[in-house]
């Protein structure tokens, strides 16, 4: 919706989409009447209809699909569409021929624009000011989650319109990919790992950076090369017609080499854009070839069970 249109929104139950005739008449914005006017501030199209919370969406969008001449023939979905509004499409259009048509999406949105990469820098940026406040907040016995508050104050304040996800981890729970943020306090000799994403005009940034607290050990400082060097190298491959799957390769190698391959539990990384992961994924057996204007994460990682990551 957001790529096609400027627009999107959390419709939640309400029926929010666009319909796209390929035989060159205007598309249709079919919206829920209270999002009327956000769609014809933030979207080009032409034609928006809506429907009130007292009518049926199915009577709109089966006007819709007739007044186009599109009740028979092919129509493509994203795979994304609610198994309702599905449903819905079925019944007020049986002779319809229906098809999944992610791929279509999916290889539009695999190679940004210089705009698109502009607001993702943005976005970064954003992060990464969030990450200094938090770590300028960090001290003995302060909480996890005091320090994601922080980080997520800065980020709001820096103009991220969103804050997706911001994860704050310490000691034995930064040994958990996707732990949860805790009321559990910092303490001496902690490994702090705080992963954070952040979003400005709709498109993403992940950025996840590791710190220790006070003396680091030799097991840590240990660990915490094995990733930079696995990171750095796999950065240093990456260029045009190198595939994926050879970019995560070089990054699993070096961290099997330091003996902690049966530790680095996830893909390398993937890709960023209006999803926070999405095409290209740095991942075994993934075989994409790099393009210029692919966006993605470089993020390995060592994972030792009950004492930190």
């Amino acid at each position: 919706m957001r790529y096609l249109t400027g627009y999107s929104s959390q419709a939640f139950e309400r029926l929010l989409g666009v319909v796209v005739p390929v035989n060159g008449e205007e598309p249709v914005l079919i919206v829920p009447e209270l999002e009327v006017e956000k769609a014809m501030n933030l979207s080009s199209f032409k034609d928006i209809r809506s429907y009130s919370d007292a009518e049926s969406p199915a009577r709109l969008l089966g006007r819709v699909l007739d007044e186009l001449k599109l009740a028979r023939g092919m129509f493509g979905i994203e795979g994304f569409l609610p198994f309702r509004y599905y449903e819905i499409l079925r019944k007020i259009a049986p002779y319809l021929e229906i098809h999944e048509v992610s791929d279509v999406f999916r290889k539009l949105r695999l190679i940004k624009l210089e705009g698109e990469i502009d607001l993702m820098k943005r976005a970064a940026k954003i992060a990464i000011k969030g990450i200094k406040a938090g770590t300028e907040t960090v001290r003995i016995g302060i909480s996890e989650l005091s320090v994601a508050f922080e980080i997520e104050r800065e980020i709001r304040e820096s103009g991220g319109e969103s804050v997706p996800f911001c994860t704050v981890l310490s000691g034995k729970n930064s040994a958990l990919p996707h732990g949860s943020t805790s009321n559990k306090e910092i303490g001496w000799g902690d490994a702090v790992v705080m992963d954070i994403g952040a979003t400005f005009d709709g498109y993403y940034a992940d950025v996840t950076r590791t710190f220790l607290v006070g003396e680091a050990s030799q097991d840590q400082r240990e660990v915490y090369d094995a990733v930079l060097t696995a990171q750095k190298s796999a950065v240093g491959s990456i260029r045009p017609r190198v595939k994926t799957c050879d970019v995560d390769a070089i990054a699993r190698r070096i961290i099997a080499e330091a003996g902690y391959g049966k530790f680095f539990t996830h893909r390398t990384g993937h890709g960023l854009g209006l999803e926070v992961h999405e095409d290209p994924y740095i991942s075994q057996g993934d075989e994409t070839t790099l393009e210029p204007g692919m966006t993605f994460t470089v993020e390995p990682g060592i994972y030792l069970p009950n004492r930190f990551g």
